[in-house]
């Protein structure tokens, strides 16, 4: 029976994921105004007197960035961050070392503001999960209320994306955690009143919704003939990730070990390389979670090969980013590529119909990162048209049996 500690506890989820909501949305409109002026106000400032500088503005602005991060690196640490760093230190220590909170927060913001092949998602894991155990050290609660007042900040980190609070809640409860002892609705009803909270104060704030950038296409034909479809989309996009993003992240990682306690000449590098791979397109710079939906519209004008380039340039810049210290995630560069390479897919097989193939990728792409295929179909069930949700739940799973030769592999 649920007694008044468990309703003092749901209390403290909601005030946890009011707190992390409130954050992110700091930080979301920090990183979008100063990207937006980076990016896009001062090329349009100084283009009338040096026009010949604006064609190669990415080639300027990305290697200062990752001067800057590199920087900022060397003077407050490289603290380890990602939802799986988050989770990682959740299953050991039943908390997350918050310490470094304001240095991640600053530091995410440098990497975003310039053009980093990166997700927010990345200092958000940290921030909100650090949240959580730094409310309950405030409250001095238990180890017990301690892990998870951290899972209930976590969970509520996806829900302001995709709209969906169900959805990230059982990403988490998918995951290995310290509490194997508590019922399952000791951890799902405080997540889930997390997450609500966060998405709530975090759209009051905020306004736009991200859910408004993964609008994908409808398709109004016969679903369940698209079964084969979705199958072939989901092992593509978990051999895409294992095979060619693994290499890539395995190569990559080797050419900078040596300028490892080389902070700053390290992220000065990353971010020359990002700068090159953004003249060949702009799409290699942001992480993506804007662009996605722009590319599903243009890719018939861009033509199959141009798509795929695409595709394989944001999976690069993505690793290179990760590899020299950029302080993000690699969730949303990561769905970008996938559903760049399903985009490139649909238009050289005539059978692979647009909404199928981004839609599916998506969801495919998603469950290769979480290895959560059912959390992952609720998470998207808010941006995939709803008459897909068969087709997508295939190629969710067909991706995360596609990479469960080694499940442990990181994507």
């Amino acid at each position: 029976m649920l007694n008044r500690q468990f309703y003092q506890l749901l209390f403290l989820s909601m005030i946890v994921g009011a707190i992390a909501g409130l954050l992110m949305a700091l930080f979301e409109f920090c990183f979008q105004h100063s990207q937006d002026f980076i990016l896009q106000t001062i090329p349009k400032l100084i283009e009338p007197k040096y026009p010949f500088i604006t064609p190669y503005w990415a080639l300027i602005v990305a290697p200062l960035g990752g001067l800057l991060v590199g920087i900022s690196v060397h003077l407050w640490g490289d603290i380890p961050i990602g939802f799986e760093s988050s989770l990682s230190q959740i299953a050991q220590r039943g908390r997350v070392e918050y310490q470094g909170m304001l240095a991640i927060f600053f530091q995410g913001l440098i990497a975003l503001s310039f053009g980093g092949a990166v997700g927010p998602e990345g200092p958000f894991s940290y921030l909100t999960s650090g949240i959580g155990s730094w409310f309950s050290d405030r409250i001095k609660a238990n180890p017990e209320k301690t892990a998870t007042l951290t899972i209930a900040g976590l969970s509520g980190m996806l829900g302001p994306y995709f709209k969906s609070p169900f959805g990230s809640t059982l990403i988490m409860l998918e995951q290995p955690h310290k509490q194997e002892h508590q019922t399952y609705i000791m951890l799902l009803i405080p997540s889930v009143l997390a997450a609500i909270s966060a998405l709530c104060v975090f759209r009051l704030l905020v306004g736009l919704l991200y859910a408004n950038d993964y609008r994908f296409p409808s398709y109004e034909g016969a679903v369940l003939l698209q079964v084969p479809n979705g199958l072939l989309v989901g092992i593509t996009i978990g051999l895409w990730l294992k095979y060619v993003k693994g290499t890539l992240t395995h190569r990559v990682e080797y050419l900078f070990t040596p300028l490892k306690n080389r902070k700053i000449l390290r992220g000065f590098l990353g971010g020359l390389g990002l700068g090159i791979l953004a003249m060949i397109t702009p799409y290699a710079l942001g992480s993506g979670e804007g662009d996605t939906a722009n590319l599903v519209r243009s890719a018939t004008q861009l033509g199959a090969p141009m798509v795929f380039v695409i595709a394989f340039i944001k999976l690069l810049a993505n690793v290179i980013c990760m590899a020299c210290g950029y302080k993000g995630g690699n969730f949303f560069p990561i769905l970008f590529s996938c559903v760049s390479l399903a985009m490139a897919m649909s238009l050289i097989l005539p059978f692979l119909p647009a909404s199928i193939a981004a839609s599916s990728a998506m969801v495919a792409g998603l469950t290769v990162i979480t290895k959560t295929p059912i959390a992952v179909v609720i998470l998207l069930s808010g941006v995939i048209p709803a008459n897909l949700t068969p087709i997508v739940a295939i190629a969710a799973i067909a991706s995360y049996i596609t990479i469960s030769t080694n499940i442990n592999e990181s994507a």
